[in-house]
């Protein structure tokens, strides 16, 4: 397992423990901690084609994935502006991990 997909699961947990405190439908916190890890994806995504990720388009990039499910209705202002801070405070990481050189594939 990469160091990436260790931190970033590190995170989702810490965010899964939070989605689990007293709420409503145990199919609503399935469902939110989907999204999340969808969201998760979806921000890498987008910052892996940026050269040099700042602390504003870090947090540019995370606004506009978590505010598409939102409005979508998939999650509740709620859990966005949650799972929104959660992101955010991982922006040093992030950009360490995004900034590492890759390992070329063994063939």
């Amino acid at each position: 397992m990469s160091e990436k997909h260790f931190f970033l699961g590190a995170m989702a947990g810490f965010v899964v423990g939070l989605l689990f405190a007293p709420q409503s439908g145990k199919k609503t916190r399935e469902e939110t901690r989907t999204y999340y890890f969808e969201m998760k994806d979806k921000i890498l995504e987008n910052l892996s084609e940026i050269k040099d990720v700042t602390r504003e388009t870090y947090e540019n990039v995370v606004n506009t994935v978590v505010r598409g499910y939102e409005d979508a209705k998939l999650i509740t202002s709620a859990e966005a502006s949650q799972i929104r801070e959660e992101l955010k405070q991982g922006y040093n990481r992030i950009k360490d991990l995004i900034s590492e050189p890759t390992m070329p594939e063994e063939e």
